[in-house]
Formats: C-alpha cells, structure tokens, sequence
C-alpha cells in the first residue's frame, strides 16, 4: 500500500494538533490579507487626493467592508476558537476517554487512598467558605487551586469524583476547581469526610452541619437568595443525597494513606542543592514543606502546629518556625508571614521518604521533580552519599537544570500507570 505524502496527511487529518495549526496558518494568511487592506485604508486616507481608488467610493466601501469580515471571520476567530481553543479540549478529552474506557461511572473506581490524596490537596491548596449570620442561608462554597502546569491532574479530579467545574482565574496562570452547587459540595464532604488532619477539619464539621439542617428544614423555611433552587428541584437533589456523619479527625499513622502524598502535592519542594565551600563544592538532596502558622476559623483560631509536628516525628525530623518580610504586589507595603517548615537533609530520612512516595505516588507535574530526586537518592546511596563525586556533580547539575520552575517538558502519563488510586 502507498504510503500518504506529508501533505495529504497533513489535510485529512482529524489530529487535534494538525487541525489546530491548519487554523492557525488559515488565520495567519487571512491576517495578511486583512493588513493589506488595511494598509490601502490607511494610505486613502493619508493623503487629501486619492492614493488608489481615484474616487471610486464605491470599491473603497467594498475594502472596508471586506477588512472587517477578513480580520475578524477569517483570523480571529479561527485563531482562538480553531487553534488555541483547542488546547483546553485537548486537556480534558485525554482523561475523558481514559475514564470512559473503564467505566461510565467514574464514581465506582473511587477508593480510600484516592479520598485521603483528595483529602490532603484540599487541606493543602484548598478553600472553604461556610457563611454566618445574614448571609447564613447561602450554601456552603468550597474551591481547589491548581497550578498551569497541573490543569490536567485538575480535569483528571473533576472527571474521576465528577463534581465541580473549572475556572481559570484572572490574575496569575491559576485554575481553580470550583464546588458551588448544594450537591457539588456534599459530594466533596462525603468523599473527604474522616479523612481531615488540620484546622480545616473544623470548617468542614460547619459545613456538614449546614447540609445536615438544610436537609431538615421543611420546603416553606428554605430561603435562598438567587432563587437557584426550587422545592421541585430541591426534592430531586434529597433525593440523592443522606445526612453526612460527623466523623472525628484522622488520628491514624499518616504514612498508612494516601494523605501526605495530596499535602506534598499542595505544598512541598523537592531540591537537588549545590553547596559551594572554598575547598570544594557538594551536591546535596533535600525535601521541604512549609505551612502557615495559624489558620482562623470564625472565631476559633487555630493552629497548624500539632499536624507539622506529626508530620515531622513520622519522618525523624525537626520542624522550625519561621517569618519572612514580603512585599506587596507593586506598592511599598510589606507584610510579615509566619509558616512552620519541615526539611530533610540527611541521606536514612530521605530514604524513609522516599519509601512513602513509592507506596502512594504523587499525581500533579510534582512528581515529575520526585522521580528526578530519586534518581539523585539512589547514586548518593551507592556513592556512600559522596556527593563531592566528579560524577555526581555533573549528573545533579544536569539535574538541576531541569527540576522544579526550570523544567520545560510535562506529561501526565504517571496519572494513567498508577494503580494505588484505581
């Protein structure tokens, strides 16, 4: 069989990138086209006599009329809607079609561990808003930050617990997975609940109680003041949903769950450092995690200090508090923020976390900079942790080239070879 030239591949294609960039290199022509018209305006215009068109109002109407309908029918739109508009669908189709080759019901591949890894990515990078007072009628609102690089561990969550949409925020390149609906929102508390080891605990307990009183409340009592639900609406979402129970704080062994893997997600940083001395110079490894101090909750101020502590003693390690003196944004005000740090430098500790993060992996581009480190943890160990070695100097500089806010290549193929969430 005769294989197809590049271009008739290339014009059959049902590629989403092939596609993309045929709209593309249509909007760039058609751009073209538009300048030139643009440029015969312009110069019509520049002068008191006619430049082209010597008096000809009729084929001058013609060009205005056809720069407009070129510039925004056969350029812009085709180049956001065609080319760029299709990265996003890219994004999501890929674990659409990964769950939908499982199952249509996504809910049913839901375990313990990946509750837990929910559990601490919510406690980490994740927002809960339950109202009081005037404004206690509204329903609870609940959000998770995701970075750019992670839209696609965003879109895999929202598909997997099929709840929640996606939103990118304005300022900054930030998504967030949104629960806003009364039945987004139990769906993530009864997902999370039991699971919860910080201050956050507590919110979600308020939050539980306002689903559990909204769902005694009689049909004449329910106010809501965007008239999103009616009662006929209302039946049909109780009619899905029971009383939550008001589980107590996870108290068990940390290192048994899938817990810390969401926190690291949300807030840790895996570094493969370069010591310089005056003799010579060490390549070093190190883990950290950094959480805020305080952590308020109406009128309960609450600390984050026991569960960084925990998570310390399950590692052997020190946890130290720490301030540091920000600006803000472009102004001459500074702010003081004080956070309580966890770090991991010595070789047998390093190890024991590497053991974790072998038994419950990480799911964001996070793990991408783990398996980096990794493979720094083990030449150290078989270089009896020398890491004055020539060699290793050169492997961890090639290393540290590419790691964390440097790393230029992201895939998500950890996501669909993982087992311990499936």
């Amino acid at each position: 069989m005769k294989q197809m030239s590049y271009m008739t591949r290339w014009t059959y294609s049902t590629s989403h990138k092939d596609m993309a960039m045929t709209y593309l290199m249509y909007g760039m022509m058609s751009a073209m086209m538009g300048t030139g018209m643009s440029v015969m305006m312009r110069a019509e215009l520049s002068n008191g006599n006619s430049q082209f068109f010597h008096g000809n109002n009729h084929a001058f109407n013609v060009i205005i009329t056809g720069h407009a309908m070129a510039m925004i029918f056969l350029f812009v739109m085709p180049v956001t809607m065609g080319a760029f508009g299709k990265t996003k669908t890219y994004y999501s189709s890929i674990y659409k079609n990964y769950l939908h080759t499982h199952s249509h019901n996504s809910s049913s591949f839901i375990n313990s561990n990946l509750c837990c890894y929910l559990t601490g990515l919510m406690e980490g990078d994740g927002n809960m808003y339950v109202f009081d007072n005037i404004n206690k009628n509204k329903s609870p609102k609940m959000s998770i930050a995701f970075k750019d690089n992670d839209y696609e561990l965003a879109v895999y969550l929202k598909e997997m617990f099929n709840m929640g949409k996606m939103m990118k925020r304005k300022t900054g390149n930030v998504f967030i997975w949104q629960m806003q609906s009364i039945e987004d929102v139990y769906k993530l508390l009864y997902y999370t609940n039991g699971y919860y080891r910080t201050p956050k605990y507590y919110l979600s307990m308020k939050a539980m109680k306002w689903m559990n009183e909204y769902m005694d409340k009689p049909k004449y009592e329910v106010n809501n003041n965007f008239n999103m639900y009616n009662n006929m609406m209302r039946d049909k979402m109780l009619s899905k949903i029971t009383k939550l129970e008001m589980k107590t704080k996870d108290e068990s062994n940390m290192l048994d769950n899938a817990w810390f893997a969401g926190f690291s997600d949300a807030d840790s940083y895996f570094g493969i450092m370069l010591n310089k001395s005056k003799k010579k110079e060490r390549i070093s490894l190190r883990y950290s995690l950094e959480m805020k101090q305080n952590y308020t909750v109406s009128n309960l101020n609450e600390s984050f200090y026991p569960i960084m502590l925990n998570m310390a003693s399950a590692f052997n390690t020190n946890m130290y508090a720490r301030s540091r003196n920000l600006k803000l944004n472009k102004s001459n005000l500074h702010k003081t923020y004080y956070t309580y740090m966890m770090s991991i430098n010595s070789l047998d500790k390093l190890e024991l976390m590497n053991n974790y993060f072998e038994n419950f992996p990480l799911l964001s581009s996070k793990y991408l900079d783990y398996k980096d480190w990794n493979k720094m943890l083990l030449c150290l160990k078989n270089k009896n942790n020398k890491g004055t070695d020539m060699e290793m100097m050169k492997k961890g500089n090639e290393m540290r080239a590419n790691i964390n806010k440097n790393r230029k290549r992201i895939n998500f193929n950890h996501m669909k070879e993982n087992k311990m969430y499936k």
